[in-house]
């Protein structure tokens, strides 16, 4: 695993707007995944405040389909894995997964798991 390429950050969305990125889709899916998430919703901006083990980080709802961390690596990828499944099985739309400042990239699709995302970004790069 080479975490040198990666940096703390990375954003998932959808070029085909495939993700169901609604604010209650969001909250019941992160809730199902992270029981003891907190929701923060300031002026329609959300921010979901996950512990994970003893760590924390933050998902933030961009717009637009668009959805980022603040995580490090390996949390990139339980982002990643849990945004996944907010694109449905039968959708033929791309979900693609970002570091920071876009120099690897990954397609992710529902099911996916940690493991199956960390060999996607070692890949060679989506075109």
């Amino acid at each position: 695993m080479e975490i040198s390429m990666m940096t703390d950050g990375a954003i998932v969305y959808s070029p085909d707007g495939v993700l169901r990125t609604s604010r209650d889709t969001l909250v019941a899916a992160a809730r199902h995944q992270w029981p003891n998430v907190e929701v923060i919703d300031l002026d329609g901006e959300l921010t979901l405040h996950i512990t994970s083990g003893s760590e924390r980080f933050q998902i933030f709802d961009l717009g637009d389909g668009m959805l980022s961390t603040d995580g490090n690596h390996n949390q990139q990828l339980e982002f990643a894995a849990w945004a996944s499944m907010l694109a449905t099985e039968t959708t033929a739309g791309r979900v693609v997964l970002l570091n920071k400042d876009a120099s690897v990239a990954a397609y992710l699709r529902p099911g996916m798991t940690p493991e199956d995302i960390d060999a996607a970004w070692n890949a060679e790069p989506p075109e």
